[in-house]
């Protein structure tokens, strides 16, 4: 039979403050369990802690001023009585130097289609009380208004949500981390012959009642040599254009998705399209566009449909 004294032992063994041993140091704990030190502040009588990512003592003394001061001035944090809502509008709106600027947009379209299907009532709940239960509710409402690679951006915007309070001791589990991301199909995608895509590009070009007919069909042609994405094909400037060494190579604004760079040979097909493109009308300086026109997309969709082709994406 446990005594009394030995009851209150386990109880308190239990909870989250059993386990921070207080240092010497003013505000400096270590998780017994991890061995990992925290920096603990109280501001407006609001518990606040950090995790220091170290197990060293003296290098958690070293770095504890620094973070200390960062809790003490920096806006409260996300804790198990803020309301799922508003963390997660906080956090969709921090800046955060570690994302690229294309993730922080995105995570802001995840944040608006998981306000716009959530049920309130799970939206008003403390972090503390949001279950894998509200979750799973949310994401049966989210997989019939949105497609799975949408769905699953929220479900990481989510994660990184869950995953900071719970660094900061403030939960004891992450309820993210019991749903399980939808299923993306792949479905294929029509791709032209040599005969069509020829026949495509001509279509666009013929086309007197688009103003940027050729322009259009010069963008179509340069992605589909090159392989670029879209997005690089934007940015690409007239200097990255390599005559010397027949190659395209990235330059800091015309990056890959991951802001990786690369090179991209020349071969005879955009080699006769980049000769084409220099005696065109337009500045052909280091810093001049090759690629006239943002988005072909119009001009493009509208001549499948007029040769009766599958839609086809640039």
């Amino acid at each position: 039979i446990r005594t009394t004294k030995e009851r209150t032992k386990e109880k308190k063994d239990k909870t989250r403050s059993s386990v921070m041993k207080r240092s010497k140091l003013p505000n400096l704990f270590c998780d017994e369990r991890t061995g990992i030190y925290y920096a603990i502040v109280k501001v407006a009588s609001r518990r606040k802690s950090r995790s220091l990512g170290t197990k060293s003592y003296s290098e958690a003394a070293t770095i504890r001023p620094g973070v200390i001061e960062s809790l003490r001035v920096a806006p409260a944090t996300s804790g198990p009585g803020e309301a799922l809502k508003d963390a997660i509008n906080r956090l969709a709106d921090q800046e955060d130097p570690t994302l690229a600027k294309s993730t922080f947009l995105y995570y802001g379209v995840c944040r608006r289609q998981f306000l716009q299907v959530c049920p309130p009532a799970i939206l008003r709940k403390p972090l503390a009380q949001v279950t894998p239960a509200d979750l799973r509710l949310w994401q049966v409402a989210a997989a019939k208004a949105y497609s799975p690679p949408s769905v699953n951006g929220t479900i990481s915007l989510l994660n990184k949500l869950f995953e900071r309070v719970s660094e900061e001791n403030q939960i004891t589990s992450n309820p993210v981390g019991k749903i399980k991301r939808l299923k993306i199909v792949i479905s294929h995608k029509w791709l032209p012959t040599p005969e069509e895509f020829a026949e495509l590009v001509a279509e666009i070009r013929a086309n007197a009642n688009w103003r940027y007919n050729h322009a259009t069909a010069d963008a179509v042609e340069l992605l589909a040599y090159t392989g670029l994405r879209i997005g690089e094909a934007r940015h690409l400037k007239w200097g990255a254009v390599s005559s010397t060494k027949r190659e395209v190579r990235n330059t800091e604004e015309c990056t890959t998705k991951n802001k990786t760079m690369r090179s991209i040979p020349i071969n005879p097909a955009p080699a006769g399209l980049l000769d084409k493109l220099r005696t065109t009308p337009g500045g052909k300086g280091p810093d001049d566009p090759v690629m006239l026109i943002l988005r072909p997309t119009i001009g493009l969709r509208n001549a499948c449909k007029r040769l009766g082709f599958p839609h086809l994406r640039n």
